[in-house]
């Protein structure tokens, strides 16, 4: 008890042997604890603990299920959860500071734990459609503009001022706050104002060409000459016209037999 809730400044006590021996007399010296010990044959001297003795013994009474650790166990734990008559206020609440989880809890829920239980569904509900962003300090990106200009402007991001707060210094120089919501990452291949360098695109192989297709192409311009050499001393041949598309004989219909059409 002692090396729980330290020592106490005094302790009332019956004439008992065990108080009254001189052992028990050098331990209160020694740590400055004051004995004072209740008149002989006097139980109202020391009230109460006489009625902590009457209330232990009729707790114990009504507990008959288990041994007597358990039996004990159970007492105390219902009494020190009861409120008392002149606090209003539970002995283990007015120790801790706090009230012990019992199982009227479960009949009562508890509002601030109803509460999590709530917030903890919502958030996995949004987890589920939500898509992580992570940022760090020195990340360029596009930030949400709220002017006219442009809809996305491009800065640096140098401070983070909440979970998903951040600072961004702008290109101008100027700093704002954006939500994560309103930042994106930037993933340009090519720095501002600068052109791929050409020489490292790789060379494109031009498909080789066989030996039978560079014969038969030789034949045909040969023959192709001839001809032409032929044409130009007879005749000059004319340009080829195209045939013009066929129409369809178009008949009226019976019904408008009796009109005349010019």
């Amino acid at each position: 008890m002692f090396a729980i809730h330290g020592l106490p400044e005094s302790i009332v006590s019956d004439n008992g042997t065990p108080f009254a021996s001189q052992e028990f007399q050098d331990f209160v010296q020694r740590n400055g604890i004051k004995h004072i010990r209740s008149s002989p044959y006097q139980p109202s001297t020391n009230g109460l603990a006489e009625r902590a003795v009457q209330t232990f013994k009729e707790g114990m009474k009504k507990v008959t299920e288990g041994s007597i650790e358990t039996r004990m166990a159970k007492f105390l734990f219902t009494y020190r959860l009861t409120p008392h008559a002149t606090t209003t206020i539970a002995p283990a609440e007015m120790l801790m500071g706090r009230r012990p989880r019992s199982l009227l809890d479960l009949t009562y829920p508890n509002i601030n734990n109803r509460v999590q239980q709530k917030q903890q569904r919502q958030k996995q509900s949004h987890d589920k459609t939500a898509q992580v962003r992570n940022f760090n300090v020195g990340d360029s990106v596009y930030i949400l503009s709220h002017n006219r200009e442009a809809k996305w402007i491009t800065g640096t991001l140098i401070k983070r001022t909440g979970p998903v707060s951040f600072v961004i210094e702008l290109n101008d120089g100027r700093t704002v706050k954006r939500h994560q919501n309103q930042i994106r990452h930037k993933y340009d291949q090519y720095s501002d104002n600068k052109l791929p360098d050409i020489s490292k695109i790789p060379d494109v192989p031009i498909p080789s060409v066989s030996n039978n297709q560079t014969d038969v192409e030789a034949v045909c311009d040969s023959n192709a000459d001839s001809s032409d050499t032929n044409d130009n001393s007879k005749s000059v041949m004319k340009p080829s016209v195209a045939a013009p598309r066929p129409t369809r004989t178009r008949k009226p219909p019976n019904r408008y037999g009796d009109f005349v059409y010019n």
